[in-house]
């Protein structure tokens, strides 16, 4: 059975390269995006692909991504510093929006700032505020408040290196770093596994 998967924050590094291969394993995606001209042609091109042009902060935009064949949900939210809640925010219109469909999985992409106490430790990202930091620990809470199955993935610090499907995935504040095509890889590999319900995970190499 072909699974649908819903990614917000798409157009960052890491939504693309999680698009691309959930693409390339032939999975129905909706992606919501701020702005199409920053997905690579061999994405939009696919049929496999729908794409909701606007913003998670907005409950239509995020109803019209959220469908009745969703499946799992895959959020990967850029920390920024023009709207010190946006991740916040956003998880949180997500997960409203979500009652009452069929969602079965929640996958959220943090930060490897955030302990597991939910408060700010040293950080690989040293140009993050604190404040956003602060509001990533918010959107965790969130999802572990909610409904939905969910998994936290904490990635070390991320690079662009190539795919190489050898990593871990483990449940201890280990340091490390782990490429952005990785934690894409690691992303499917939760998406088609019961692996790490309701647990904070780092993954690294």
């Amino acid at each position: 059975m072909t699974r649908n998967v819903a990614v917000f924050g798409a157009t960052n590094s890491t939504g693309i390269e999680v698009i691309s291969q959930l693409l390339a394993q032939t999975y129905q995606v909706t992606a919501l995006v701020r702005s199409l001209s920053k997905l690579p042609n061999d994405v939009t091109s696919s049929s496999n692909l729908r794409l909701v042009e606007d913003d998670v902060q907005l409950a239509q935009d995020v109803d019209s991504t959220i469908t009745e064949s969703t499946d799992v949900m895959v959020v990967i939210l850029s920390v920024t510093t023009e709207d010190g809640r946006v991740c916040s925010k956003g998880q949180h219109m997500v997960q409203d929006i979500a009652q009452g469909k069929a969602v079965q999985r929640l996958i959220i992409v943090s930060c490897d700032a955030v302990d597991n106490a939910n408060t700010p430790t040293q950080s690989n990202d040293t140009d993050i505020e604190l404040s956003a930091i602060a509001d990533i620990a918010r959107q965790e809470e969130m999802v572990k408040e909610g409904t939905i199955p969910w998994t936290i993935l904490r990635p070390g610090g991320l690079t662009d290196e190539s795919h190489t499907g050898q990593y871990c995935l483990v449940v201890s504040p280990t340091p490390g770093t782990i490429s952005r095509a990785d934690l894409a890889d690691g992303i499917i590999r939760l998406i088609e596994s019961n692996e790490h319900l309701y647990q904070v995970v780092r993954i690294i190499y």
